[in-house]
């Protein structure tokens, strides 16, 4: 008996086979702590992978630090804070927050395809200029499908939207209090099941 898993960490584990090619080829110039810092960054992308994607899902989505002083991801900002996760676009998302002190503070979302690239293309951008705030601070933002015109902080979700990142910038960072941020899908599903 065949399992899909099985075959899906088969084909896995056959696509990072040779991934090491692109530092180990002769032809390039590249010494022992080269071959080491290559090795470092392909284990640093399958953490990213696993950790976004494995244990992420649209369906009940959590906000996830897409950089640390351990984990560095597309580039990072000593004076900014990033969160990841994945979305669908034919599900409803609840972002509850509490924004401090950041200068700027917003929530974009990507769609695409979904072919093991990252999509690129901005479903929409929402900046704190765009969120009615409550005085102290807290706010709701509502991504789904059918906004309502009037409703408060709803925005259209396209069918496509496949992730949300979150940017928060600072004018003083290590004397700053960044947001309280939560995101849930309001479309009910089942727990999920063991992985």
């Amino acid at each position: 008996m065949t399992y899909e898993s099985k075959k899906a960490l088969d084909e896995f584990l056959e696509t990072i086979k040779n991934t090491d090619k692109t530092f180990l080829d002769p032809d390039k110039t590249i010494d022992e702590q080269g071959h080491v810092d290559g090795y470092q960054h392909v284990f640093h992308l399958l953490k990213s992978s696993i950790q976004f994607y494995l244990f992420n899902d649209p369906l009940r989505p959590r906000l996830m630090l897409l950089a640390d002083e351990d984990h560095k991801l597309i580039g990072d900002n000593v004076d900014a804070v990033y969160y990841f996760t994945q979305l669908r676009g034919d599900q409803e998302y609840l972002i509850k927050g509490q924004r401090y002190d950041s200068c700027y503070l917003s929530f974009t979302v990507y769609g695409g395809e979904l072919n093991g690239e990252m999509p690129d293309r901005v479903c929409i951008s929402i900046n704190h200029r765009d969120i009615d705030f409550e005085e102290d601070g807290s706010f709701e933002i509502k991504l789904t499908p059918n906004p309502d015109p009037n409703g408060k902080n709803e925005f259209k979700l396209d069918s496509d939207a496949a992730s949300l990142f979150t940017r928060e910038y600072f004018f003083d960072r290590f004397n700053s209090r960044e947001s309280d941020l939560h995101i849930e899908n309001l479309v009910p599903h089942d727990p999920a099941g063991p992985m």
